[in-house]
């Protein structure tokens, strides 16, 4: 399965000029600038197939699409800046007889309950005007847990017509939702939200299920699920890894300073420094504690409970 990331779309080139953000398309993929008092021009590359021709000027910053893309910009004298991310990817591809097979057991006995509960979806493109009392639980959410997100005012200027959020309602009030941005043929999960009634009757299972469902019809063949952290979101992982998702593990994050680049390279040549540093046996850069927890073989053996 061939991953197509929101980041490469057209859709999101267009969201981002829209919000005034320099954005230009390249062999690589799409390249977003932006001019800082100190430190002049930063390019940006989000999973990036290669190396841009010609590299921009200025200091570029360049997440690899995956390992084999490291190992270019490795040798092309860039550092590494961040660890890789993995991704929960939902494959659609498949009829629903199998990717009920896929979910692993005890999702799908939750969405059978909830199947048989008294929730009641419906769906609608968003709109700002309607579903704005998601934003509002979504960045309530954002000061709790302390973590941050594309702002919001990015998905008021994606276009609605690539947009489905699914609510399920108790009664007439709602307690859970999910939005999703379509780029075919791809979509990305963008935010949720679950209140108590909702999370007692399985809604983001059920949510799930349903806007899968209807994603497909549009030619939607793999859905992002988004991150996965087995660290501070096990909660959050399992139900990724639930619905049937496989781990997807991208790139470092790198930087290129201009004329840094030939001297790494020749440091490298020759062994690296004695702490191992810019040394040829591994890719290098800061780890962090989420770094083994993301690796594959944790997530081989990672099951939800």
């Amino acid at each position: 399965m061939v991953h197509a990331p929101l980041q490469h779309s057209d859709e999101y080139a267009s969201t981002l000029r829209q919000m005034g953000v320099k954005v230009e398309s390249g062999l690589c993929g799409p390249e977003i600038r932006k001019r800082f008092p100190v430190f002049g021009t930063i390019t940006y590359l989000p999973r990036a197939t290669g190396l841009p021709h010609p590299r921009p000027n200025g200091t570029l910053l360049i997440n690899a699409r995956d390992a084999a893309v490291d190992l270019n910009f490795k040798t092309n004298g860039l550092l590494p800046v961040m660890t890789p991310q993995t991704l929960a990817i939902l494959d659609l591809e498949p009829d629903e007889p199998k990717r009920l097979e896929a979910m692993h057991g005890k999702w799908r006995n939750r969405l059978r309950a909830a199947q048989s509960g008294p929730l009641r979806l419906s769906v609608a493109t968003f709109d700002p005007r309607v579903h704005d009392w998601l934003l509002d639980h979504e960045s309530e959410q954002r000061r709790k847990k302390h973590y941050t997100a594309l702002p919001h005012c990015f998905v008021r200027h994606y276009p609605q017509a690539k947009t489905l959020i699914v609510t399920a309602h108790l009664g007439m009030e709602p307690v859970a939702a999910m939005l999703f941005l379509l780029h075919p043929p791809g979509a990305t999960y963008h935010i949720g939200w679950s209140g108590p009634a909702g999370r007692a009757h399985n809604a983001h299972t059920l949510i799930l299920w349903r806007a899968s469902q209807l994603l497909r019809k549009q030619d939607v063949t793999q859905l992002d699920l988004g991150t996965l952290d087995t660290i501070h979101a096990p909660g959050l992982a399992r139900f990724k890894l639930g619905s049937g998702a496989k781990p997807v593990i991208t790139g470092h994050t790198w930087v290129s300073l201009p004329g840094l680049s030939p001297l790494i390279c020749a440091i490298r040549r020759r062994g690296g420094f004695l702490s191992g540093l810019f040394s040829e046996g591994s890719i290098g850069g800061p780890r962090t504690s989420q770094e083994t927890p993301h690796g594959s073989a944790q997530h081989r053996n990672y099951r939800p409970r």
